[in-house]
């Protein structure tokens, strides 16, 4: 079937996805935990509620290890698809493993045939499903993979609390057998995942084409990871900034570095003639702090939020007198914009608009901000 390299690389996908966790317990300020949580930004809540310890995540460890097998099952059974089909793919492929992909790759405006595949995004009709390269028997191949990485990762992981990081294991060992079968097809992929489990895999299976990364997000300013993705040949990064911090946490050499154009299309709306309009671009780590921004200053301004489009809104909309944005694709055209740290604040300042970065000031500080923009008269 495959070779221990598969499992290797999987530890190398698995351990990224350590490094990230334990980055965002860093910039969270979160250090009285001796284990790093799942998903931590959805589920710190949680382990601070129910004040789960050590000793009771490490039990929750132990039953996912014994119940990994059916737990495995049920994926293959809710992601079998009999759909296999000849289809004829483009040498360019654009893969969908990050909800802005397809966005980031039309700004490049690539006069190129193309083909979108799609990894773990919604189907569309113009893009082609990875199902459509697999086999009834590619799904058993990935169920056995996914039992076994659990017993490799483990004895390889120095925390073993961490096991609970192969949950994604059936998915991923799938997309890397529906991505084995075109890898012969491809010449140039697309894609926009800086250093998660999807990037180790398109990395390191695709190691001979010409692998172009399109930068999605921020950068935090350090992060140690294990593997460091090594065989980029371009990317279309957002600033210099962005471009400095690639090539520290890239092992790539002779990185080709373009910078992609971040303006979008602002939305006119009513504004009221006596307030001036400020919009809060929310960040789930930075939430807490926002709340207590808005409450600051809300009786003196028209405040917008646009929420992160990967989590939850309802906490912003028990704030009476303000304007929760719903729509993702709505970019209101304001006074002023507050933002902690995101893409969107940057594309805000590439639109002309005006930006405070606000991570390192506190309420006061913020307020002498807005005053020193000449956004309300002192």
């Amino acid at each position: 079937m495959y070779n221990q390299s598969i499992f290797d690389i999987f530890f190398d996908a698995i351990s990224n996805e350590i490094s990230i966790e334990n980055d965002i317990l860093q910039r969270l300020n979160v250090h009285n935990l001796s284990f790093s949580p799942l998903r931590s930004i959805k589920t710190l809540k949680y382990i601070n509620k129910y004040k789960i310890s050590l000793f009771m995540y490490s039990l929750l460890c132990i039953i996912f290890i014994f119940l990994s097998p059916l737990y495995f099952l049920v994926k293959l059974v809710k992601n079998i698809k009999l759909n296999q089909k000849i289809v004829t793919i483009n040498s360019n492929v654009i893969l969908l493993a990050n909800g802005k992909t397809r966005y980031l790759y039309n700004k490049l405006n690539k006069n190129e045939d193309y083909t979108y595949i799609n990894i773990n995004q919604k189907d569309k009709k113009d893009v082609v499903s990875i199902h459509t390269f697999l086999s009834i028997s590619d799904y058993f191949k990935a169920y056995i993979l996914a039992v076994s990485s659990i017993f490799y990762i483990l004895f390889k992981l120095n925390k073993k609390t961490d096991i609970l990081q192969v949950y994604v294991a059936f998915e991923w060992f799938l997309i890397f057998i529906g991505l084995t079968k075109i890898k012969s097809n491809v010449d140039t992929i697309y894609f926009s995942n800086h250093y998660d489990r999807w990037a180790v895999l398109f990395d390191q299976l695709f190691e001979e084409k010409k692998n172009n990364l399109i930068q999605h997000g921020i950068l935090p300013d350090s992060l140690n990871l294990n593997y460091r993705l090594k065989n980029i040949k371009t990317i279309y990064a957002f600033d210099s900034k962005s471009r400095k911090l690639f090539s520290k946490m890239y092992n790539s050499k002779n990185i080709i570095f373009r910078i992609i154009d971040l303006k979008i299309k602002l939305n006119k709306i009513k504004l009221n003639k006596d307030k001036k309009c400020i919009l809060i671009i929310g960040q789930p780590h930075s939430m807490d702090r926002e709340i207590e921004i808005i409450n600051y200053i809300k009786d003196r301004f028209t405040i917008y939020v646009k929420p992160h489009p990967l989590f939850e809104s309802a906490p912003y909309k028990l704030i009476d007198s303000i304007n929760v944005i719903e729509k993702k694709d709505f970019y209101p055209e304001v006074d002023l914009a507050l933002c902690y740290e995101s893409t969107l604040g940057l594309e805000y300042e590439a639109s002309g608009m005006n930006v405070i970065w606000w991570k390192d000031l506190n309420i006061e500080e913020i307020v002498s901000e807005i005053i020193q923009r000449e956004i309300i008269n002192v």
